[in-house]
Formats: C-alpha cells, structure tokens, sequence
C-alpha cells in the first residue's frame, strides 16, 4: 500500500473505531444495574446542578432534586445520541464510495434508531432499570441531531476543499484527489 493511500484511510479508520465507541459507551450505560447508574448520574448531577437550577425555573419547571436529576438523564442521553449521529455521519462520509448514492447515507440514521431500540431492550433486562419507549423517541432525536450536524460539517469540508482545489488549479497545479471526489 502506498504512503499516500495508507494516509487517506487514517481519517476514515479513526471515526469509524470512534463510532463502535460512541456505540459501546452506549450499550456499556445500558448494562448498569440501577444502583450503579443512579450514582453515575448523582456525580453528574453534582457538576451541572447550578446550570440546570437556572435553566429550569426560566421554562417553568421546579428545580427539585428529582426533576435535576430527570433532565439530567434525559440530557444525557439525547448527547450520548447525538454523538453516535455525528461520527456516523463522518464515518459515512469519509470511508463511504466515491459516488455516494442517498441510500447510504440512511446509514447513520437507521443505526441511531437500531441502536435506541436495543438500548432500551438492554435496559429492560437489566436489574433495577426499565424500559420507556419515550426514550427510544429521545435517543432517536438526539442522533438525528447529530446526523444533521454531521451532514453541516460535511458540508464545510467539501466547500473548504472545493475552494482549496480552486486555488490549486487555478496556480495552475493538478487535481487532487479530494477534488476529484475522493473524501478519504
């Protein structure tokens, strides 16, 4: 392999170990008895309580320890999806086929989705935890969230490399591969 091509696939390889990652955060969240994620929660909780004890009264909801704790979780997990979103997306974009067909770039999404459904599966046969479709719809939001961040960042990258490929040619240099449509 030459060392040009071996430096294309270093990109492309590293989100997509970051997206099996983001995914085994998930699952390993999931796998927590109750106990357990309770206190994980309980020392996030000790780190963003004075946000949140602002944020809470200005939408009309009362700061007690139970809601802090509730907006906590369910923040967290719209964050962890929202990751998963955007590395799937970049993984997409920098290690998919040269011609990229729409259909491909269902692959993030449908893996967002997958992955919310098998969280709260895991999460329903795990002790002292349970299952809510509501959060399945949160987590799914989240990772759209961040399939659409990731789609914006794509989208800078082919303008900034278009515009670079731009300058290059016009200096009168050769086509890179970045700009023959090669995003790896």
């Amino acid at each position: 392999m030459s060392r040009t091509k071996s430096r294309r696939l270093i990109l492309p390889i590293a989100f997509l170990i970051l997206t099996i990652a983001s995914q085994a955060w998930i699952f390993s969240n999931s796998l927590m008895d109750g106990t357990q994620s309770s206190e994980q929660s309980g020392r996030v909780v000790e780190i963003v309580r004075p946000a949140y004890q602002e944020v809470l009264p200005a939408v009309n909801i009362e700061p007690t320890e139970e809601n802090i704790h509730h907006y906590v979780r369910k923040t967290a997990h719209f964050i962890e999806f929202a990751l998963l979103g955007f590395l799937g997306l970049l993984t997409v974009f920098f290690f998919g086929p040269k011609k990229r067909k729409p259909l491909f770039y269902a692959i993030p999404p449908v893996l967002c989705i997958l992955t919310a459904i098998a969280d709260e599966l895991i999460q329903s046969a795990v002790s002292g935890r349970s299952s809510q479709w509501t959060d399945s719809l949160l987590d799914s939001a989240g990772g759209m969230t961040g399939v659409l961040l990731g789609a914006v960042t794509a989208l800078i990258i082919c303008a900034f490399r278009r515009k670079k490929e731009k300058n290059r040619t016009a200096g009168g240099g050769e086509k890179s591969p970045e700009a023959a449509g090669d995003h790896t």
